[in-house]
């Protein structure tokens, strides 16, 4: 279970992969993760304000994703 480094695009590449999202500590009293199932060539924005992740594989065949973290007050749009 993690939280991203501010922001960050994920692109399912191959297979599928499980995700589930806890809300940040104190935020709720009830641990209830919340689960979605991603298939191939999904993509998702993830922001670090939203909750904490983690991702699985429950398949016996392999998965791919591509994580592309980085933090939005360093870019500048002109």
């Amino acid at each position: 279970i993690h939280a991203t480094s501010n922001s960050c695009l994920t692109q399912i590449l191959r297979g599928e992969l499980i995700e589930k999202r806890f809300p940040f500590p104190n935020s709720s009293p009830l641990f209830i993760p919340e689960t979605k199932v991603y298939k191939n060539k999904y993509s998702r924005y993830i922001d670090n304000t939203l909750n904490y992740q983690s991702f699985s594989n429950y398949s016996n065949y392999t998965a791919t994703s591509l994580h592309l973290c980085f933090n939005l007050e360093q870019f500048t749009i002109r």
